[in-house]
């Protein structure tokens, strides 16, 4: 019986496996099916042939398209369009914030495989790492990159959208102990990566409590421009020594001018990072596959219908030998651990269709409404094996662990524009209403075999499915005196004769986690039922702006703040019997708290930022308060009726954050360079600390998610024809102390990394492009990877030395 029930576990593993081959097989299919009649077009001559020039940023913002021939007049660079900071196309610095915004061309021109890489050398931005599996023989937890920190808030208070569609939350049953992540994504399937880093949810609503990451799924207007005729089609292919791995990138799309599709289809393989350190990383294989396909069609310019479908997949397999280990348990006892297994999953399929009207009405002058549905799944699957010896007596224990996580999610989001003209007065009026409902569910299985005979355990993590419903209004009211604010000098109103720019904003969210009595939950819950979470949020947004001058201008803001608990910290739950069963202080019981509010923040920002001449710069100060943060691993300090120690989920008050930043990129002039044009210097840092209330309740620690500062220094040059081009790029990391640090985290050394790259082009269609990363060959840690290695040694954490890059991109 114990055989048969094994080997249906690993049949069902197989079929499983089988299954998501033969998915992913058919995806791949599928794929080549789209490129194949988009590249037969370029023979037909109702297609005239057009190459959009990724390389250029410029033609990037702006959407439009350029011949494959070489081009005559030097190439000019101009900062690309953000939408994230107000909902409306403009330059980052033409809005009051700090928004960042990364390209693909700037991503692969860097060598970035990874959404920590694409992300590295902005400011105040990092993408915490974590080795996954612990100490232990077993492992609930995987690792890779985990989220995005903005500003030292990461996790669900950092708002995660995808064509403006909310990414799933972090998934962490029983206070995160079974946490999957958050990234279900890959940056090369993205025109460009939007990050604003401060407060966000008086326009994106709850999550958005630390800011917000946009991303923009490659598709006709990106490739073929804003025409929507021609051919593209290109591949590029990447190996990157650091986690010796490849990708290849295809993009393709084609259109007459009312129709228009494209694919995009990336595909990885890998395997884990190298380190410095003495320790490494657990050997591990990875794989992943994105898809993205859209149709777009035209009605005589003034209402547009894009449906799309975005697949995501990831695969990996890992040996945890930092698992295996000896603990002695006394003179006549002790446990010996073998190297643990463990494979996990990743997945997530969405279909969205969104309709778009141009036409002026009454009530607005454009308006867009988006219908969408979305699955994300994660599965965990381990297997250790253990020996307990007692004396002369050997005890062998295998387990096998499974744990799974599904939220689907269904919605609609509709936004509408209206601009007003009175006078010297200038109003562009947004306002919209989003709908959706999503089910979270959660599963847990341990089969267990001691000294040949097998069971299966009773659930040591338990969630409550959940069906979440969620609805917003929210309206916002850019008011500009003196011109609309952008790329103009006023009209004599304003202040001074310049124009003033004021912006409040409005949003009001209801929330609504409504939990199932599963079987067994109330026995892991001690004896309580999952109880439901219902609460309206409001959360306001002030900014004003002044442009002093024709290219600069200085900017104030307040942005209010808000995170609902998630469904996962309402009702998780996690009991932990101890090391061999024996109880002590980790004989534990994670129980939800039915009374969590809302988490809360008020943010403050003021700036200074223009363009002027060859120059770009922003100087930024910000100061930000929060409330009620949850803290999901409160210890209680008491004991239940079967002597388990109680740990909750609670709300901490009282979490500040403060900081500053500087940005500059000089195109330097041809004056100062003999005539010679396309040298560029720049440099950017940052600055944060964070305090918050002890977990004691008595006196203040340093918040660990703030990483240490960080300066950019950069100087490169790209030939005028933008045929090659080369950039030197220096990182220096600040040191995390002792003093920064809350808990036995060991201390972060300071880091100077120096980086290279270069590309050239070969004629209209071919580009190489490669680079050195850490040319120095420094043996370093990042603070935001090291804070993870919670019972691990740090040096597993090392980052890799010196490593490097190549790629080739053909375009035709």
């Amino acid at each position: 019986m114990t055989n048969m029930k094994l080997n249906n576990s690993k049949n069902d593993g197989a079929r499983r496996t089988r299954s998501n081959s033969n998915t992913r097989r058919w995806l791949h299919a599928a794929a080549v099916a789209l490129a194949l009649p988009v590249a037969a077009f370029a023979g037909h001559s109702a297609f005239a042939p057009t190459v959009f020039a990724a390389d250029d940023d410029a033609n990037a913002a702006a959407g439009t398209a350029s011949a494959p021939s070489a081009p005559a007049a030097p190439v000019t660079r101009l900062a690309p369009v953000a939408v994230i900071a107000t909902r409306i196309a403009e330059s980052p610095f033409e809005t009051a914030g700090s928004t960042d915004v990364v390209t693909l061309d700037e991503a692969q021109r860097a060598g970035a495989v990874t959404l920590g890489e694409t992300l590295k050398y902005v400011p105040g931005v990092t993408v915490p790492f974590s080795g996954g599996v612990s100490s232990g023989a077993s492992s609930y937890s995987t690792g890779g990159e985990r989220g995005i920190n903005l500003r030292g808030l990461e996790g669900d208070r950092v708002a995660l959208l995808t064509d403006g569609i909310a990414q799933p939350d972090e998934f962490g049953a029983g206070g995160g102990a079974a946490s999957t992540g958050r990234i279900y994504i890959d940056p090369a399937v993205y025109g460009q990566v939007e990050i604003f880093k401060t407060a966000a949810s008086s326009l994106y609503g709850s999550g958005a409590l630390g800011g917000a990451v946009a991303t923009e799924t490659t598709g006709p207007r990106l490739l073929l421009g804003s025409g929507l005729k021609g051919v593209f089609l290109a591949n590029t292919a990447t190996y990157a020594s650091a986690n010796n791995s490849l990708n290849n990138l295809v993009q393709a799309a084609a259109g007459n001018g009312e129709w228009a599709a494209s694919a995009v289809y990336s595909a990885r393989k890998g395997h884990e990072s190298v380190t410095k350190g003495a320790d490494y990383l657990n050997p591990l294989d990875f794989t992943s596959q994105a898809v993205v396909g859209k149709l777009v069609r035209e009605f005589a310019k003034n209402a547009r219908l894009t449906a799309t479908v975005d697949y995501y997949y990831r695969g990996e397999d890992v040996t945890a030998k930092n698992a295996a280990g000896v603990m002695s348990m006394g003179p006549t006892m002790r446990y010996e651990y073998d190297p643990a297994l463990q494979t996990a999953r990743w997945e997530r399929l969405r279909f969205s269709l969104a309709a778009e009207v141009l036409r002026a009405t009454a009530l607005y002058d454009s308006a867009t409404i988006t219908g969408y549905w979305q699955n994300a799944q994660s599965r965990v699957n381990s297997a250790d094996t253990t020996r307990i010896v007692r004396g002369t007596v050997t005890q062998v224990r295998e387990r096998q662990n499974s744990l799974g996580h599904t939220a689907e999610i269904a919605g609609v989001n509709s936004v509408a524009r209206k601009t007003i003209t009175t006078g010297g007065v200038t109003q562009t009026v947004q306002y919209g209403v989003e709908i959706a409902r999503g089910d979270n569910s959660f599963d847990f299985t341990r089969y267990q075999i001691t000294d040949g005979v097998g069971a299966e355990q009773p659930a040591a993590f338990l969630m409550a499915p959940s069906a979440t419903y969620k609805a917003a209004v929210f309206v916002s009211d850019r008011i500009a005196f003196g011109g609309s604010g952008t790329g103009d000098t006023g009209t004599g109103s304003g202040i001074k004769g310049k124009p003033f720019v004021i912006t409040p904003s409005l949003r009001v969210d209801y929330y609504n986690v409504s939990p199932q009595n599963r079987a067994g939950y109330a026995e892991l819950n001690n004896g309580a039922a999952p109880a439901s979470f219902v609460n309206w949020s409001v959360a306001p947004g002030l900014n004003a702006l002044w442009k002093f001058a024709k290219d600069a201008n200085v900017y104030a803001l307040y942005a209010g703040g808000t995170r609902n608990p998630t469904a996962a910290e309402l009702s998780g739950t996690m009991s932990h019997t101890g090391t061999g069963g024996m109880g002590g202080a980790d004989q534990i019981r994670i129980l939800p708290n039915p009374n969590l509010k809302e988490e809360t923040s008020h943010n403050f920002e003021v700036g200074i930022q223009g363009t002027p001449g060859r120059h770009t710069f922003r100087l930024a100060a910000f100061y930000n308060l929060y409330d009620n943060f949850i803290e999901t691993e409160y210890n209680t300090g008491a004991l239940d009726a079967d002597g388990y120690n109680i740990y909750t989920s609670v709300n901490r008050a009282n979490t500040e954050i403060l900081g500053a930043e500087a940005q500059w990129h000089w195109d330097i002039d041809t004056r100062l360079t003999g005539g010679v044009d396309g040298f560029q210097v720049g440099a950017a840092a940052s600055w944060t600390r964070g305090r918050t209330d002890a977990a004691t309740g008595s006196g203040r620690v340093p918040l660990n998610s703030v990483d240490p500062w960080k300066l950019v220094v950069f100087a490169g040059y790209t030939d005028p024809a933008n045929r090659w081009g080369a950039r030197l790029t220096l990182t220096v990391l600040g040191k995390k102390t002792a003093g920064e640090i809350d808990g036995t985290t060991a201390p972060v050394d300071a880091a100077a990394l120096l980086d290279a790259s270069a590309f050239y082009r070969f004629g209209d269609h071919w580009t190489l492009t490669a680079g050195l990363n850490n040319l120095t060959d420094v043996n370093y840690c990042t603070w935001s990877t090291a804070r993870m290695a919670s019972g691990m040694s740090s040096t597993r954490y090392t980052q890799p030395g010196i490593n490097g890059f190549v790629s080739l991109t053909a375009k035709f």
